[in-house]
């Protein structure tokens, strides 16, 4: 029996289609951002659909909720695969690891952040002195997933309690 010969379909693309879009270092980070980075993208979505006074409480907690477990991911899904020796053994300096991981998840948090806060500042969205206090919301929101969320769960070593304790910490400030 003559068997006809078949050609694996990524073979009949050129080489550079073939090569990963992402490099590698990136590419590892980013399956632990990506549900947290499309809960809001939604969100920018969402917040078109409602009026402001009921949008924009929800989208403010919606908006903290998700920077802190963006910012906790990023530390925590070491802790969760157990991987984080690996990571320290690589023969690399900790501050170009701390970097990369940093800076993966400020392009989600500001990516993400940027299409609710112009929806708010928007002139046909009824634009006025308050609608620039929810960009400075979300700012701090970016900031406390950068900066907060990563040191309470390299501190708890939990993903879960990283995001719990960048939640609560504002509202016990606030009492």
């Amino acid at each position: 029996m003559n068997r006809e010969r078949l050609i694996p379909l990524p073979d009949l693309f050129p080489s550079w289609f073939r090569r990963p879009l992402l490099p590698v270092a990136v590419g590892k980070e980013w399956p632990a951002l990506r549900p947290c980075w499309l809960a809001r993208l939604a969100l920018a979505f969402v917040v078109g659909l409602g009026p402001r006074d009921v949008i924009l409480p929800l989208a403010q907690i919606a908006l903290f909720l998700t920077s802190a477990a963006v910012g906790a991911s990023v530390v925590g899904h070491e802790f969760t695969h157990r991987t984080l020796g690996l990571l320290l053994a690589q023969p690399a300096r900790r501050a170009h690891l701390w970097q990369r991981k940093l800076g993966i998840a400020a392009a989600a948090l500001l990516t993400s952040t940027a299409p609710v806060c112009l929806r708010f500042v928007a002139p046909d969205y009824g634009a006025g002195r308050g609608s620039w206090a929810v960009v400075g919301l979300g700012l701090g929101t970016v900031l406390s997933g950068l900066c907060v969320a990563p040191w309470l769960t390299l501190l708890t070593r939990s993903t879960l309690a990283g995001t719990v304790f960048t939640a609560v910490l504002p509202m016990l400030f606030a009492i």
